[in-house]
């Protein structure tokens, strides 16, 4: 699973207010990384795409390996990627596609997590795409429900 972020010093939940108009990709990242910490289902709707499933992100409880790889990439230095940059993901590189680095679409990284995080431009402030993410939250949970099905029998 795409590992969420936990750092054991975060507010129990994030306003509105902190939030600012026009923060960078790296700090609407870290927001929302502290807001996954926190489970704060306002913050992270505010922070994210619309998506079908956004509640994923707030009722999903966070695995101690979820919790561990948050806590370092707490640690770790946020950096937007560049167009051609070759990062490892999976264990294998990967260049970045010129469409994930423009003016409206791009890649947060940090060397602790396993994929980097894609932010888009909406009514023109940066916010989460939470797509992947919530696809490996439901890809990890039907791996369980298939598991506990053969288990069964």
């Amino acid at each position: 699973m795409i590992a969420l972020i936990f750092a054991a010093s975060l507010p129990a939940c994030l306003a509105a207010a902190d939030v600012p108009s026009g923060a960078s990709p790296v700090a609407i990242t870290r927001l929302f990384l502290k807001a996954i910490a926190a489970q704060d289902e306002a913050a992270i709707r505010q922070l994210c795409l619309p998506n079908h499933a956004l509640s994923k992100l707030w009722t999903t409880p966070l695995s101690p390996a979820d919790k561990l790889e948050l806590d370092q990439t707490e640690k770790d230095d946020l950096r937007v990627l560049k167009a051609g940059e070759v990062i490892p993901i999976a264990g294998v590189n990967h260049p970045i596609p010129p469409a994930f680095a423009t003016a409206s679409n791009v890649l947060v990284y940090a060397k602790s997590v396993t994929n980097p995080y894609n932010l888009v431009k909406f009514n023109g402030e940066w916010r989460i795409n939470a797509g992947p993410i919530v696809a490996a939250i439901e890809k990890q949970e039907t791996q369980a429900r298939l598991a506990a099905i053969k288990a069964a029998h």
